[in-house]
């Protein structure tokens, strides 16, 4: 395996504007069977791996221009404090994403995994600070 291409396009593909843009509609048209909302999609990791910065890049890709919806910052600490739900605007407008305080090891004022459940079910509005 190893040099082999991890997907095989066949010996004349080219990454081109209308490949990308084609590849845009089709995931934008993606929506869960028997569904008449949007769903959510909880970006759930440890602080500093880009959840916020992946929000980012979705919008981005979304709107077409830069687009900086979540606030994301290169830091050691955590740079969401609150639950936040983010419904995309452009082409990308099927899915909300919502965006948590990173976890952490137990300590004062840190996101604990009891908080996930808690908003996976439905128990915790946006804005929230979790604790």
């Amino acid at each position: 395996m190893g040099n082999a291409a991890w997907r095989y396009h066949g010996t004349e593909f080219q990454w081109t504007d209308k490949f990308s843009d084609d590849l845009l509609k089709k995931v934008a048209t993606i929506k869960p069977a028997g569904v008449e909302y949007n769903p959510v999609i909880l970006l759930f990791g440890p602080t500093g791996h880009g959840k916020s910065s992946f929000i980012n890049s979705i919008s981005t890709i979304s709107k077409g221009r830069k687009s900086n919806i979540a606030g994301a910052a290169r830091a050691s600490k955590c740079v969401t404090t609150v639950y936040r739900k983010y419904e995309i605007e452009g082409k990308l407008n099927n899915v909300t994403l919502a965006d948590i305080q990173g976890i952490v090891q137990k300590d004062d004022n840190k996101f604990l995994i009891e908080n996930a459940l808690a908003i996976v079910d439905g128990q915790v509005k946006p804005e929230y600070t979790v604790s």
